[in-house]
């Protein structure tokens, strides 16, 4: 292309070379950045080769940017960064505390997704710099930044992949830090939901000051946040257990109706026995044995899933403990410091700590509704009521199916333990290299970083190795009830028998033998990928430990 105008041909042949400079300078393992002062930009206004391209004027930018002041963030949500990011309408599905806790999902308890595309497809900035991330699924966690020197939130969510690669096809956040903060800031917030429950609160401290007569910075800054989980609907009119039952009309043979709940099972048990008299039957809370009350409506009969109901004697089987919010806690340091080693050259220091602790229940607890946990109850069970006893007897039947789900009075108390902890370090410099001539206007910046995520995953819930031992009650020659195994060999030592007729009877011996576990147990299990299953034959190797 031939261009008569030398401004215009100045330019293209300056972008040019940023181009051919920043593929030379993303292979340099300290991630080194090259800047140019162009002819026709002003002096303040430097052209950033590799490093952070997002300026902090949207209308000059090369792509649209979106720049959010710290005052701005903090009156779209006063509580964790991420939640007041959150707000902002570019983010669909950020990952925060209340997100859900699939292991193979959760990177962090604060990871960006632009426009929905992913974590993995979002790259996090910290002054420009990139942020190892919090987990091996990616995504970095911004909670761990110290929000109260933030100055300022910058995202571009167009054309940054050509500078960053695949892991900014999204776009890119930068938080910009204020390296020159200057005073004590001291913050506390406390909440509670308009329900009495959800309490937390967040304490916050920053100190910067200068040294050596202004050629250094230093600057420190702490968190702690905590927030105690919600765990029920209890006073929240908008769960309405609304479910769907085929009652409609034939264009339309579901429609939505409040008060639907399961006719499958209960939390006190249902008799599955199909073609016999005691089919259909349910536990009372007290152990005892009662004719089930269905609703007004129903759809399906008994034992064929999905078996709804609207109303009627039966529980909703997702109000035993639903996280809505799980307990949450946070403690975060940061320190950073910079010296001008001379007028043209700086040397930094940053270090940022961060441990996440968080507790949920399992979205199902123990449930008894099938395949693999299909409890059989055979005539003889010890904790049979005797008038079902009697009738099984008089009709010949041997055994039925229990259909239950687990609570917390007893065998549901499924649970998540999952705990992040971070160190990231990092060394760098600046150097200006206007000394005139052919490096007049040039600057390097180059830095190191390391960074190290320890994450502890507990999960705690039914031993489905355990349970068909225990839920075989029988008498033993003395009037003893034990595991049936136990009459027979020592395959299940230390059997405890469990009653799960009606909630919360069953002991706690019982519950502690299919819900624990054994500490010191060296475990090797092969590790599954979705693109090749098995076939990378890698391993993954743990030794248990009690719960802390």
């Amino acid at each position: 292309m031939v261009l008569d105008n030398d401004g215009a041909r100045a330019r293209i042949v300056k972008y040019a070379l940023a181009g051919g400079t920043s593929a030379l300078a993303l292979a340099l393992s300290a991630n080194v950045a090259l800047a140019q002062d162009g002819a026709d930009q002003a002096d303040d206004q430097p052209i950033i080769v590799t490093g952070s391209r997002i300026q902090s004027d949207g209308m000059q930018a090369p792509v649209p940017v979106t720049v959010v002041g710290a005052d701005e963030l903090e009156a779209l949500s006063p509580g964790a960064l991420i939640s007041g990011v959150s707000e902002l309408p570019q983010f669909l599905g950020n990952e925060t505390p209340n997100s859900g806790g699939a292991y193979f999902s959760r990177s962090g308890f604060g990871t960006l997704n632009l426009r929905g595309l992913g974590i993995n497809r979002t790259l996090t900035l910290l002054n420009g710099r990139r942020v190892p991330a919090s987990s091996a699924f990616g995504g970095v966690d911004i909670n761990l930044f110290p929000e109260a020197v933030i100055s300022s939130v910058e995202t571009t969510t167009g054309g940054a992949s050509a500078a960053y690669g695949s892991d900014a096809v999204a776009g890119v956040v930068n938080f910009s830090i204020d390296t020159n903060f200057d005073g004590l800031e001291l913050g506390v917030q406390a909440g509670i939901t308009d329900r009495g429950d959800g309490e937390n609160y967040e304490l916050s401290a920053a100190y910067g000051t200068g040294f050596a007569d202004g050629r250094g910075q230093v600057i420190v800054a702490g968190g702690y946040f905590k927030h105690e989980g919600i765990f029920t609907y209890e006073d929240r009119d908008w769960y309405q257990a609304v479910g769907t039952l085929g009652t409609g009309t034939s264009d339309n043979p579901y429609r939505f109706v409040p008060g639907t709940v399961s006719a499958n099972a209960s939390f006190d048990g249902r008799i599955f026995a199909p073609g016999t008299a005691i089919n259909g039957l349910e536990f009372n809370p007290d152990g005892s044995v009662g004719a089930y009350q269905p609703g007004s409506e129903n759809q399906f009969p008994f034992g064929i899933p999905p078996a709804r109901t609207a109303g009627g004697a039966n529980d909703d089987l997702g109000t035993n403990a639903p996280t809505l919010y799980p307990d949450l806690e946070r403690y975060s340091a940061f320190a950073y410091a910079d010296f001008d080693v001379s007028d043209t050259f700086k040397v930094f220091g940053q270090y940022i700590f961060g441990r996440t602790e968080l507790f949920q229940y399992n979205v199902i607890p123990s449930s008894f509704g099938g395949t693999p946990t299909a409890l059989t109850i055979y005539q003889d069970n010890a904790f049979l009521p005797d008038d079902l006893r009697q009738t099984m007897i008089a009709n010949n039947i041997d055994s039925f199916s229990l259909r239950r789900r687990g609570t917390l009075a007893d065998v549901g108390g499924n649970s998540l333990d999952d705990t992040f902890t971070q160190h990231i370090g990092t060394v760098g410099f600046e150097w200006d290299l206007d000394t005139g001539g052919l490096m007049d206007g040039w600057s390097v910046d180059g830095f190191y970083q390391y960074g190290q995520t320890e994450r502890e995953w507990g999960q705690f819930g039914l031993r489905v190795d355990r349970v068909f031992a225990a839920i075989d009650a029988v008498e033993d020659g003395n009037g003893n009830i034990v595991c049936r195994t136990s009459l027979f060999g020592d395959a299940f030592p230390g059997c405890q028998p469990l009653n799960l007729f009606g909630e919360g009877n069953a002991s706690p011996e019982a519950v502690d033998y299919v819900t624990g576990f054994e500490a010191g147990q060296n475990i090797s299990t092969p590790l599954y990928f979705a693109d090749d299953g098995f076939a990378s034959g890698r391993t993954y190797d743990y030794t248990t430990a009690d719960r802390s």
